[in-house]
């Protein structure tokens, strides 16, 4: 008589399979967490850079006054005066943060975004000099990153872990 051997995967191995797919799922819902916030907060430090750029050029041009328009996806930074020029576009905040522009002496200052939605007001007679600040937060929950003419800080003192 012969004897027939079963084929298949004993109980130990397919408990040993499921750990380790377990273990795997875990270390990637893990690492991915974060992925949105780090996201945000990058968009952030490039926007408050083309900002950054864009005054810095408008000063460098000769650019005496100027106003930020706002439009549906964001809020477009024009020189008024002497030369009407458009310089770049400053996009709304994400989803998760809030951005705040000022610019002392400027009609209309403070203006900011929040959550996605669109800027709350234009800024007007801006001088492209003028020592503005731009601040963007809740990308975590205690600290802002601003950016002013003399560079870019974060306000925690443990620096802000989700802004690369």
């Amino acid at each position: 008589m012969k004897i027939k051997k079963k084929k298949g995967f004993t109980l130990i191995e397919m408990l040993i399979v499921v750990a380790i797919i377990g273990i795997l799922a875990t270390i990637v819902i893990f690492s991915v967490v974060g992925i949105r916030q780090k996201a945000a907060a990058t968009k952030a430090k490039a926007d408050m850079s083309e900002l950054k750029k864009s005054m810095e050029m408008a000063s460098i041009e000769g650019c005496t006054s100027l106003s930020l328009t706002v439009t549906g996806s964001g809020a477009i930074v024009n020189c008024v005066e002497p030369i009407a020029k458009s310089y770049a576009t400053i996009q709304v905040a994400p989803s998760s943060g809030t951005y705040t522009l000022t610019i002392p002496g400027a009609s209309n200052s403070p203006m900011s975004s929040s959550s996605g939605a669109a800027w709350s007001a234009g800024i007007t007679s801006a001088s492209p000099s003028a020592a503005y600040t731009f601040v963007s937060s809740g990308f975590d929950n205690t600290s802002s990153y601003t950016c002013a003419p003399s560079g870019c800080y974060c306000s925690s003192a443990t620096g802000c872990n989700t802004i690369p």
